[in-house]
């Protein structure tokens, strides 16, 4: 676990450990800014993937599931928080085809799997797909 650890960020494991508390915020702060971004490029998916189709699309926060988002990690330790979801408004005198629906649901998920790929293309693990392996060209990132 160590030596995964230290490739993703060498300062918290040079000696195989955390060394102050300010690791620890370092670390949470980054880890905010990057689910706070995976979760928005997911959203902005569905949404843009929608307006392609001419659909209306916007997100709409839930306050109750983050509060229940939060409960959860704090009485289970079970991390799963949904603030909010994209809204699609179908058309007047058209209804969604079942394709449309699919194409539009799956946008959101294929935008972390690209995520995903990248992350292990900049952490320097090893690439389990094709899909991966094609992120990794050197137009993408160099090392």
């Amino acid at each position: 676990m160590s030596r995964a650890c230290s490739r993703v960020h060498p300062r918290v494991y040079p000696r195989g450990g955390w060394d102050t508390w300010t690791d620890l915020l370092f670390i949470f702060v980054i880890s905010v800014i990057t689910v706070g971004a995976a979760f928005i490029l997911h959203e902005m998916a569905h949404k843009f993937t929608a307006m392609k189709f001419g659909y209306y699309a916007a997100f709409r926060k839930d306050n109750g599931m983050l509060l229940m988002g939060v409960a959860l990690a704090a009485l289970v330790g079970v991390v799963f928080a949904a603030p909010g979801a994209t809204v699609i408004y179908g058309q007047p005198g058209r209804d969604m085809s079942k394709k449309e629906n699919g194409i539009i649901s799956v946008a959101g998920p294929v935008v972390n799997l690209c995520l995903v790929c990248y992350s292990l293309r900049l952490s320097s693990q090893d690439l389990p797909c094709r899909c991966c392996r094609s992120l990794s060209s050197e137009r993408w990132v160099s090392q």
